[in-house]
């Protein structure tokens, strides 16, 4: 079965297991660390400069765009993501330059020569690709490119962020023989975004254990192009369950985390947590039937949040889930849980002054503010005693 790097999304149906004194329900450690998932985009635009027969020409093609998850691990301003996720910015390998090239190669030296015809694309694909190989070995000789790397981070209330590579371990790569490349690493980036409050999600202290409850949370790709879903779509993480089903080292010998919970494009980098609402690791790759490469659910793989851990040491992030959002966040769902609406208001409320506008805590405040309005009717004192 092979397997590759994805930029993932999951959400995790949680199964039956030891809980610890801490453990939260699962919508409850959900609502606690989902505030703190963001969706990253590396996004590569150039001006590409070829000579297709006629003289130089210099065409704008469409860019090239990377999404992944990423969360952020301390609430001033410090997300993690998958490095593969953020590689084709931060790095531009020579695929993303060959992968401009050759849409410029087709804005502008193929399309002219097709509408010279009289045709458009697709029309007469004989015709298209005899023009195509001829513009294609004299225009990518000369093309030069002039790219505008960028990454940036959207929040769920609609902010976003121009994001910087602070720390960069590179993704596990395999050569055409199937070797790792020499620079193979955690595939693990720490981005920084401007100073502010955010939410932040701690890392897991405990031992991870076969049959451990997983929830992940991210961006899937089939979610964000579903073409029956809004724009909405971009803004709020959607979330797998299911457990930890093995214990497992990757081809350079690191630790990996398999899982059962459900991933697809789009979900790399994304975090996967536990009842507690801490990270125990963080999606990096899916597994593809060898025959046609579909994603095969029920084998995916996390960093484990101990080599997180080992990554961020040197940063900046020195408590990892730190955040003055977090108490108030945490103590405004408990209060609404607890039916204590009034302070559930006001606790939400103050969340929400911290970093306005964030899906869940909109949703949650207008619950907790129609409860104090309309509460839910209680039992006669005497219905107590029965």
């Amino acid at each position: 079965m092979r397997v590759v790097l994805v930029g993932l999304l999951v959400a995790s149906a949680a199964l039956a297991g030891p809980r610890s004194a801490a453990a939260f329900t699962v919508p409850e450690a959900i609502l606690r660390a989902k505030p703190a998932v963001a969706l990253i985009t590396a996004e590569v635009r150039a001006d590409v400069t070829m000579n297709c027969g006629q003289g130089l020409v210099t065409v704008s093609p469409k860019p090239f765009v990377e999404t992944g998850t990423g969360w952020f691990v301390d609430g001033g301003g410090l997300l993690v993501t998958n490095a593969h996720v953020v590689d084709p910015a931060h790095r531009l390998p020579p695929w993303v330059t060959h992968e401009l090239k050759k849409k410029a190669i087709e804005e502008a030296c193929v399309e002219p020569l097709l509408r010279a015809r009289g045709l458009m694309r697709g029309q007469r694909p004989d015709v298209e690709e005899q023009l195509r190989r001829p513009a294609s070995a004299l225009a990518l000789a000369s093309a030069k490119v002039t790219p505008c790397p960028k990454v940036t981070v959207l929040l769920s209330n609609g902010m976003k962020l121009p994001a910087e590579v602070k720390k960069f371990s590179p993704p596990l790569y395999l050569d055409n023989s199937g070797r790792p490349l020499p620079d193979s690493g955690r595939d693990l980036a720490l981005l920084r975004v401007k100073d502010g409050v955010y939410p932040a999600i701690a890392l897991s202290k405990r031992e991870t254990k076969i049959g451990d409850p997983i929830h992940i949370l991210g961006f899937p790709g089939v979610v964000l192009s579903h073409e029956l879903l809004n724009q909405s779509a971009t803004l709020e993480a959607s979330v797998t369950n299911g457990a930890v089903s093995g214990l497992k080292s990757d081809a350079i010998g690191q630790d990996l985390v398999q899982t059962d919970a459900p991933a697809a494009h789009g979900n790399s980098g994304g975090p996967a947590i536990t009842d507690d609402a801490s990270l125990v690791g963080v999606m990096t790759f899916v597994s593809l039937s060898p025959s046609g490469g579909s994603i095969v659910q029920g084998f995916n793989f996390l960093i484990p949040a101990k080599d997180v851990a080992k990554f961020l040491q040197g940063t900046e992030v020195t408590r990892p889930g730190e955040s003055a959002f977090n108490p108030v966040w945490g103590a405004g769902i408990e209060a609404l849980l607890k039916e204590r609406y009034s302070t559930a208001v006001a606790k939400i409320g103050e969340a929400n002054k911290l970093l306005p506008g964030l899906t869940d805590v909109k949703r949650l405040l207008a619950e907790a503010e129609d409860k104090v309005k309309n509460p839910p009717p209680r039992p006669f004192p005497w219905a107590w005693a029965t």
